[in-house]
């Protein structure tokens, strides 16, 4: 999609230049075992994705998901996304969740989840504080004071508990590796992608693109006329208003 590592911002060649360039924020502190608090509202808009997540500072156990991964909050800005059962999974649904496994095969890949709507709402109408509190023993994240997904330190690992095949790179730390080295914020926005190339249903109309297809960028700026409406103003960002970080 190109980059913007360096100024001016660039990027060349046919269908590689995103008709749309979000943003991302990454802090300069970490914490290990701690509270992250970030009060925020969410991006309204159809096909934004919003996240507010952790990483590892460096991937002490391998590349991802050996060293793990937090997402405080990963959100649809959709208003009328449903699943095939009519359930909602657009921007009044918040997933949290972690993330680990020794290695990139998809067999040792584990994705733990809890799912939150919030009543008669969305999650860009209002600041809500979205939070983790993490120790060697627990990690709990949620909303305000809803705790939406906790993990409990498995007693043998979680090597065993993730019923994991190969090498065990966890096997030198402590029994929360692969979740006990220093994270740090990462608070973005995205466009399309893998989220929304599911079974989701948006209405009133399907998603914009064609999966598979090498001009998906192309088409989804082509039918601009169907989702730029949904933008509108200020709702159509991912507005932070503080972060705090408490080191245990």
């Amino acid at each position: 999609y190109g980059f913007c590592s360096a100024q001016p911002c660039f990027a060349q060649g046919w269908n590689n230049i995103a008709p749309i360039m979000s943003g991302m924020l990454l802090s300069k502190k970490s914490v290990k075992f701690g509270r992250v608090e970030i009060v925020a509202k969410m991006a309204i808009g159809d096909w934004f994705w919003n996240a507010l997540w952790m990483m590892p500072d460096h991937p002490v156990y391998g590349e991802w998901p050996a060293s793990g991964e937090f997402d405080i909050i990963e959100n649809a800005g959709n208003r009328h996304l449903h699943d095939t059962d009519g359930s909602s999974k657009g921007s009044d649904q918040m997933m949290s969740s972690i993330h680990y496994g020794v290695d990139q095969q998809k067999s040792n890949h584990v994705h733990e989840f809890g799912l939150y709507n919030i009543p008669n709402a969305n999650l860009g109408d209002a600041f809500h504080t979205y939070w983790v509190d993490w120790t060697e023993d627990k990690i709990v994240i949620g909303i305000d004071d809803i705790p939406v997904f906790t993990s409990n330190t498995p007693s043998q690992g979680y090597y065993a508990h993730g019923n994991q095949t190969g090498p065990n790179v966890w096997a030198n730390g402590t029994k929360a590796a692969p979740f006990d080295t220093p994270f740090h914020i990462i608070m973005n926005v995205h466009i399309g992608g893998v989220p929304f190339n599911g079974w989701w249903k948006n209405e009133p109309y399907g998603r914009p693109w064609t999966l598979g297809n090498h001009e998906q960028m192309m088409q989804f700026w082509e039918n601009r006329k169907l989702w730029q409406p949904t933008w509108q103003g200020d709702t159509a960002a991912l507005r932070i208003q503080s972060v705090k970080m408490e080191q245990y």
